[in-house]
């Protein structure tokens, strides 16, 4: 078994609890930016308050993996709805409009990842 790293990795040093995706749901700017606020408190609680990593079991490595299959399917909905959105919108430029029809092909690449995870996790 692979040993256990003695404190965060750096990435996570950078990422937010809250998904963008999440906060372009909320209606205002200040909603938005009040959220990211109690993000970073909650961010700054778990990186000062642990630093280290604990044990991991390996029901969690399932946990984890199912917790990744959720934002996978979340954002490949997500997605979807960007193209579904601007094929209701004739107003878009060209350059845009082609940008969210790439969108279904991001949707389907991770509908693959998804459906991989899933399958790892069943078996």
């Amino acid at each position: 078994m692979a040993s256990q790293p003695d404190s965060i990795p750096p990435i996570w040093n950078s990422l937010q609890p809250f998904r963008e995706v999440f906060l372009s749901s909320l209606e205002t700017p200040e909603d938005q930016e009040a959220f990211r606020r109690v993000g970073d408190v909650i961010h700054s609680a778990v990186i000062e308050t642990g630093g280290h990593l604990p044990p991991l079991e390996p029901s969690m490595v399932h946990v984890d993996l199912a917790a990744a299959l959720a934002d996978l399917i979340y954002l490949e909905s997500f997605l979807r709805l960007v193209v579904l959105a601007s094929a209701e919108t004739f107003t878009l430029e060209p350059n845009i409009l082609r940008l969210a029809l790439r969108a279904e092909g991001w949707a389907d690449g991770l509908a693959s990842v998804a459906s991989e995870i899933q399958e790892a996790i069943a078996s």
